[in-house]
């Protein structure tokens, strides 16, 4: 990175922390253990002055010298040296990513980075759900093992449990260049930033699915033997009918028993046939939030709900805010 502002923002957030006061000040949920050891639930993301951010792309700092106990997210995470290297530990093998190496680890993942040095730089970059639609990521869909894992960015539930994938800098060079390109945006702030850094993140994708033709270190613990259908093409009826689409109507189109469907949707991406509706119909009433004027009561509408009331609460409880709250805090 060229800035040295941000570089300077960065060794900043970089400092140490101590965990003991760090679990009394934030109180994080013990989940149970691993190894003999206990692990936490981490399913806040955090800037570097430890307050929650409500972004759908958070970018946080492994702090030098410091401990972090083993933990689970309830999104997916991409860990980059940015300067030096470091150790990431999961439950069956420690990988050691050098600068530019990328560990992605899907939601309910058990992890840890052992400590860094001074003067070591590790990004995480956290990306929650509704941050992509089955539509951005149609670009993986025969890549089986990068589909695992991606697939943990739009499963609210444990979908992602035991699926990491490594990828080392040497098989793509731009790569790092993109990381680096993503942290200048995210630190830089602009309108369009969290818009630009979306668009950083799915070029990556792009550039993996490259990489796994070419037989990388990737790892998929509980990889099942895909459905001889194609399920991104179901996936993409959802997300283009999202408005009107009933299960049954699914089922006829693909010429499935509408039950046998049903748990081949929940089997394969840890969300029933009404969660995937409801993530869709969220999805493209969030860019209306951000892109139009249009009344929120005219939202709901538009997206398939009657009842404005339940939009509301449907819109909460995926995006953990009201509508209102969003248009005003990403509309550009």
């Amino acid at each position: 990175m060229q800035d040295l502002d941000i570089q300077h923002q960065l060794y900043q957030e970089s400092r140490p922390r101590d965990w003991k006061k760090l679990e009394r000040l934030m109180k994080p949920q013990r989940a149970g253990e691993v190894h003999g050891k206990p692990y936490y639930r981490f399913f806040q993301t955090l800037n570097g002055t430890l307050e929650i951010v409500p972004r759908l792309i958070n970018l946080s700092i492994q702090p030098v010298n410091s401990t972090v106990p083993f933990h689970i997210h309830n999104y997916t995470e991409i860990t980059v040296p940015l300067r030096g290297s470091c150790q990431a530990v999961l439950p069956t093998r420690t990988i050691e990513l050098e600068q530019g190496d990328l560990l992605i680890v899907g939601n309910h993942t058990h992890h840890t980075v052992k400590k860094v040095p001074d003067g070591t730089l590790v990004v995480s970059i956290e990306i929650r759900q509704a941050a992509f639609s089955f539509n951005d990521l149609d670009l993986i869909r025969n890549q089986r093992g990068l589909t695992s894992i991606i697939f943990s960015l739009l499963a609210d539930e444990s979908y992602g449990e035991g699926r990491y994938g490594y990828y080392q800098s040497s098989n793509d060079r731009v790569i790092p260049l993109i990381i680096d390109d993503i942290v200048k945006e995210y630190y830089t702030g602009g309108q369009l930033s969290d818009q630009l850094v979306r668009l950083d993140l799915l070029e990556v994708f792009t550039r993996l699915t490259m990489m796994v033709d070419q037989r990388p270190n990737e790892v998929d613990q509980n990889q099942e033997k895909q459905a001889g259908t194609n399920l991104m093409a179901v996936l993409l009826y959802i997300e283009k009918n999202y408005a009107t689409v009933t299960l049954r109507e699914l089922a006829q189109e693909f010429s499935f028993n509408p039950n046998y469907l049903s748990e081949l949707l929940k089997k394969q991406t840890g969300m029933t046939f009404i969660k995937l509706v409801k993530l869709q119909r969220v999805n493209v009433a969030a860019k209306y939030l951000i892109y139009t004027t249009a009344s929120i009561d005219e939202i709901a509408q538009k997206v398939g709900y009657e009842n404005p009331s339940y939009f509301y609460k449907v819109f909460r409880q995926i995006l953990g805010k009201s509508p209102s709250q969003y248009r005003k805090e990403n509309q550009v």
